[in-house]
C-alpha cells in the first residue's frame, strides 16, 4: 500500500469500514473529498454528526425517529419523551403467520372451496 499522510490514511481506513467499500473505493472517495470545496466537506461532516446525535431507532417499530434537541439520550427517557413520528395514529397489528394473512386479505375473509357434488 502506498504511503499517505496520517489524516488521509485515517479517512481511508474509516471509509473501508463501511459496507461494500474496499480499499480502492475508500481511496477514491478520500481523494474525491480532497478535491471538493471545504464547505461541501464540512456539510457532509455536519450531516454525519447530526445523524448520530439527533436520530434514534424506535424500540417498538425499529424505524428511525428524530430526537428534538434538549432531550436526554438515555434509553428510558428517550422512549418516554420522543413523540411517535409515524404517520399512522395507531399501528397495525402484527401478522405472524400465513393463516393470519389469509384471514385478513384484501379480498375478505378466507374461503374454503366447495366440494364438487357428484353428477346425479
Amino acid at each position: 500500500m502506498a504511503y499517505f499522510p496520517e489524516p488521509v490514511a485515517r479517512l481511508v481506513e474509516a471509509l473501508q469500514r463501511l459496507p461494500g467499500v474496499g480499499p480502492k473505493t475508500a481511496q477514491r472517495l478520500t481523494f474525491f473529498l480532497l478535491k471538493r470545496p471545504a464547505d461541501e466537506v464540512n456539510e457532509l461532516a455536519t450531516a454525519l454528526t447530526e445523524l448520530k446525535t439527533r436520530i434514534i431507532h424506535c424500540t417498538r417499530c425499529w424505524n428511525v425517529k428524530w430526537r428534538p434537541m434538549g432531550l436526554s439520550t438515555s434509553r428510558t427517557s428517550a422512549r418516554s419523551t420522543v413523540p411517535d413520528a409515524s404517520p399512522r395514529a395507531s399501528p397495525r397489528p402484527a401478522r405472524n403467520s400465513r393463516a393470519d394473512r389469509s384471514e385478513t386479505s384484501r379480498r375478505g375473509p378466507a374461503r374454503t372451496p366447495k366440494l364438487l357434488e357428484p353428477w346425479g
